[in-house]
């Protein structure tokens, strides 16, 4: 057996490699180094890379084929390719609107990333949403029956919070409200419900009136002069004039609610179809349910009136059967 001198570049790395050697047993730190570098050489990194991907495309709002090229460095078509070796043949990637559908395809990716040790990003978010119980040291079943009407008490959270578990980046979570939000602009613009918008005709001063408090809630800092200009801005404009900014703000809280109950369905979806996986599930579905709820009030309470919060519901709910 070879023997070389290996320089110590990062302490703290070096002293991880020496607990793992322990965690595993092994009879040295050479052995835990090789078994990383045989593990690694086995990879297949266009996959892992593809998976890590193809799962934010079905999942994320903003990751469009345009983002998933620039990721992956390759065009549309080669990422179709990939595709067809990796999941078949049979996955559409444009224009799908099958719900159900799309649901399969998501457990197929989630089924691959699983067997090829990636951590989808459901599992990662129960795992945060596991912590969370056991810091707060969180009694799951005072909250098990309550009633639509019931106050919750005890579990101190907020958008900002929900949001550092669901989009820990930042960027992406900027980015995911921003692409939601234009969403809800276009389908506002659609609706008949736009030229009923009780805002327009209420002098409350609201928060809703301030699109770039409603992000500063959310955990991201963006100025309010950097939304007058951008999509969402454009689309409303046609349609509200020098009313667009109430608009903006009414279609951010809406964007913002949405996104939260859709990722914590997720998680709540995953977790249903991989039991295994968890240590008292019933508890991380308990908190879903919770925070779905609590998601809903903060998003009222930018508004002042009950009028305006019961009509906040109202439009929420048609919107959302407009695809």
């Amino acid at each position: 057996m070879k023997k070389t001198n290996l320089d110590i570049i990062d302490q703290d790395s070096w002293n991880w490699v020496k607990n793992q050697k322990n965690y595993y047993d092994l009879r040295s730190v050479a052995d835990f180094i090789f078994k990383i570098i045989n593990e690694y050489r086995n990879m297949d990194i266009e996959k892992l890379l593809f998976l890590i991907n193809i799962e934010k495309y079905f999942e994320y709002s903003y990751f469009d084929m345009s983002e998933f090229s620039y990721i992956m460095e390759l065009k549309p078509d080669k990422i179709v390719k990939l595709v067809d070796k990796f999941l078949g043949s049979d996955i559409p990637m444009f224009g799908f609107q099958n719900e159900e559908l799309k649901t399969k395809i998501i457990r197929k990716i989630h089924k691959l990333m699983i067997e090829n040790r990636i951590l989808p990003r459901e599992l990662s978010i129960a795992y945060n949403l596991r912590n969370f119980i056991d810091k707060n040291q969180l009694n799951m079943s005072n909250y098990e029956n309550l009633d639509e009407n019931d106050e919750i008490i005890g579990i101190d959270v907020n958008n900002e919070k929900i949001f550092s578990i669901l989009f820990p980046n930042t960027e992406e979570r900027r980015k995911e409200i921003y692409s939601e939000s234009i969403n809800y602009a276009e389908k506002l613009i659609k609706s008949k419900e736009s030229n009923n918008l009780k805002c327009l005709k209420c002098d409350e001063d609201c928060f809703i009136k301030r699109p770039d408090y409603l992000y500063y809630k959310s955990g991201v800092d963006i100025s309010l002069d950097d939304l007058k200009d951008d999509l969402v801005s454009e689309i409303l404009k046609e349609g509200f004039k020098e009313d667009y900014i109430v608009c903006y703000g009414f279609c951010l809280a809406l964007a913002i609610d949405s996104l939260i109950k859709k990722n914590l369905l997720l998680v709540k979806n995953f977790i249903e179809n991989e039991l295994y996986i968890f240590e008292k599930p019933t508890e991380i579905m308990v908190l879903i349910d919770i925070l779905i709820k609590i998601s809903k009030e903060e998003a009222k309470s930018f508004l002042k009136e009950k009028e305006q919060k019961e009509h906040f519901e109202e439009i929420y709910e048609k919107l959302s059967m407009i695809a």
